[in-house]
């Protein structure tokens, strides 16, 4: 799976695309130790840096895999899962969807206005 390296650049950075193009043409971005062109695509083998800044790969790309697969599949990632009576019959699985509960009482700052524990 290849990708657009402007993609990479915004998933990474909080930049939008244009902004990840403008770098680009700024001669800013490289892959490989070469400067890339606006349309170039990288892959998870190759090395994407930012001002000589490497942009670590793997995890963008399991995430670029799973859009693709909710694209093909029509259904969120994990959703089955989710819907199956064993899961949802397990206790481990009961204990974490109740969430965190704290009974023990609020600490409060000295200038809370609020009840006297």
């Amino acid at each position: 799976m290849e990708v657009r390296v402007s993609r990479i650049i915004s998933e990474y950075h909080e930049y939008t695309r244009k902004e990840a193009e403008e770098l680009i043409r700024g001669g800013r971005v490289k892959v490989n130790g070469s400067l890339v062109g606006i349309g170039d695509k990288a892959g998870v083998e190759d090395e994407v840096s930012l001002d000589d800044v490497a942009i670590p790969l793997k995890g963008l790309f399991r995430k670029f895999a799973r859009e693709a697969a909710e694209r093909q599949t029509g259904e969120r990632y994990g959703r089955g899962m989710q819907e199956e009576q064993a899961f949802l019959d397990h206790p481990k699985s009961k204990e974490l969807r109740k969430g965190r509960k704290d009974f023990r009482k609020k600490r409060r700052g000295k200038n809370y206005e609020g009840e006297e524990y």
